[in-house]
């Protein structure tokens, strides 16, 4: 109707928003509009109810929200590390896509304990024992293993895992990440065959 852009004519507009929560001068704020029209006993349209609702904060929030996401979202697939959460039982709830990149496992195959299938099998034993250990204790697991990669070699890794408790101490959440340590597995394995060495 032509009478809206009278309606929302700026002086008007500045006068309802100036009996709100005031802004410093020049910030531009957002604002909600709501238009109903006003009818007549003919049905005939006399006029509008107009509410405006300044959501400058809610706003604003919302964008903070949405580029905190975003943060996380890029520092979780872009870390080296693969970083993973686990539901009080030990079974997987999320693991970053880097995972699909070293393993060639999808994401989704991690989930729960299908993790395991991609654990070297002389290294499995171990690392269950020590995820079981810290389940039953709540003590943060440290674990070295040998991990599969899509190109059919391993790598050394060392996966770590701190529980998140809730306001009674009980255990909501695991939180953890597997880390590539072959580099300094080597060298150790080095510097043994080293010292195993007879002395000239």
């Amino acid at each position: 109707p032509d009478f809206v852009p009278r309606v929302l004519n700026r002086s008007i507009v500045d006068r309802i928003v100036k009996s709100g929560k005031p802004h410093a001068p020049g910030q531009e704020i957002v604002v909600l509009v709501s238009c109903q029209p006003a009818f007549d006993e003919a049905n005939e349209v006399v006029g509008v109810s107009m509410a405006l609702v300044d959501i400058t904060d809610r706003t604003r929030a919302e964008e903070a929200l949405r580029e905190s996401e975003a943060h996380y979202r890029n520092m979780v697939e872009l870390n080296p590390q693969i970083p993973w959460t686990a539901a009080p039982d030990g079974k997987v709830l999320s693991v970053s896509e880097r995972w699909t990149t070293l393993t060639g496992y999808t994401v989704a195959e991690a989930i729960g304990s299908g993790w395991a299938k991609a654990i070297h099998p002389d290294d499995l034993p171990a690392t269950e024992t020590a995820w079981k250990r810290s389940l039953a204790t709540g003590d943060p697991v440290d674990v070295e293993y040998r991990l599969y990669l899509a190109d059919g070699s391993y790598r050394w890794m060392r996966a770590r895992g701190f529980p998140r408790r809730g306001p009674q101490g009980e255990i909501v959440r695991w939180y953890g990440s597997v880390e590539d340590v072959h580099e300094r597995k080597a060298a150790e394995k080095a510097l043994r065959r080293l010292s195993r060495r007879p002395e000239d």
